[in-house]
């Protein structure tokens, strides 16, 4: 065995010992133990390797962690831009369906504005045509919470791209700091302790090594989404204030004859 500091017990009445040139035997019970003696020089370069190997394995340690950082990094952006594109391609498909609203509710609007205009004139009851009237007046409310939704996606929209494009841009450093990263585990592995574990993991990891921080398909999804969801927002945003337009016109005619027949 190898006695270490704090093993011996120098007060043990059982010790015994003795030298044999440069080695020191000592005894105590049923355990045996021995020490070496060196020199002042190889010493202090006994404890310059320890401190080189401890250096090597926080370096190892350190680049190991920061290849996962970046590995993690490259995993959540690549979802995070397939996110993106379906979102995007939601916003598409729900295009038709806004033009749709607002024509429908357009034309209940008129034919709200004939019917009661001519029962008004024909002075018959507000209460036998007041339905559509208070329908009209509750869409009020709908159209506004309707209008903060496209700005607010609008919003939406352009913090998203700013924020994953920002990520992007932001790879070919993420890479060179992987390639450091690598080369930093691959040249710790020959004079590690245990040379052949090391470099066991650090293969396990070069094969996670991705060759750019996103997938190419994924970004050419990405990059040929991003103008067209912005030209479908816009263009959702221009029926809606042409709609509105024609809504808040047909809107007030429609209070006009109310008010005037009660």
């Amino acid at each position: 065995m190898n006695l270490h500091v704090g093993e011996i017990k120098l007060l043990a009445t059982n010790l015994v010992g003795h030298i044999d040139g440069d080695t020191l035997t000592i005894s105590a019970g049923s355990q045996t133990g021995q020490m070496q003696r060196v020199s002042e020089t190889q010493y202090q370069a006994d404890l310059a390797e320890l401190a080189k190997r401890g250096r090597q394995v926080y370096a190892w340690g350190q680049a190991k962690a920061s290849v996962q950082n970046i590995l993690n990094k490259r995993e959540q952006l690549n979802k995070d831009l397939k996110a993106y594109v379906a979102w995007g391609q939601q916003r598409i498909d729900r295009a038709p369906n806004v033009k749709k609203w607002y024509a429908g509710h357009v034309n209940y609007y008129q034919r709200c504005l004939n019917t009661i205009g001519s029962l008004a004139r024909r002075h018959v009851p507000r209460y036998e045509w007041q339905e559509c009237v208070l329908t009209i007046q509750n869409d009020d409310y709908d159209r506004k919470q309707s209008l903060d939704s496209v700005a607010s996606l609008q919003k939406t929209n352009r913090d998203q791209v700013a924020g994953l494009n920002a990520r992007i841009e932001n790879g070919p450093a993420m890479m060179a700091r992987l390639e450091a990263d690598m080369h930093t585990l691959s040249t710790a592995c020959p004079t590690s302790a245990h040379p052949e574990t090391c470099e066991s993991r650090f293969q396990a990891i070069s094969s996670q090594s991705p060759g750019s921080l996103v997938d190419t398909d994924t970004l050419s999804a990405y990059r040929s989404m991003v103008p067209k969801v912005q030209a479908t927002l816009d263009a959702e945003a221009k029926t809606q204030a042409e709609g509105e337009k024609q809504l808040k016109v047909l809107s007030a005619r429609v209070q006009r004859i109310y008010q005037d027949g009660m």
